[in-house]
């Protein structure tokens, strides 16, 4: 969060505006079966309760979709954010 919000202020009189995206759970193709029946029962234990707060695991093209937006000039004021993209993990 640091680097994303000095490198903002130092190159915003430049034109140049540094954001990070903060994801949450993403739906992939590694979460394989055996990936699956190899994960630490304990460690699944100790997020659970964060996990369950998500109301669902996001899609690649939802962040795609972010970072394009604030690629875009519909973002220009946009500059230093750091913008959850979590379905609701950061709030749980």
């Amino acid at each position: 969060m640091g680097l994303t919000r000095n490198t903002a202020y130092a190159y915003a009189k430049q034109g140049i505006r540094a954001n990070a995206v903060a994801p949450g759970g993403v739906e992939t193709n590694v979460m394989t079966a055996d990936v699956q029946q190899n994960i630490d029962q304990e460690g699944l234990a100790a997020i659970s309760p964060v996990h369950q707060s998500a109301l669902r695991n996001g899609q690649a093209i939802e962040q795609a979709n972010l970072i394009a937006f604030l690629a875009s000039d519909a973002a220009i004021n946009v500059n230093g954010a750091i913008i959850p993209n979590d379905g609701g993990w950061f709030a749980g």
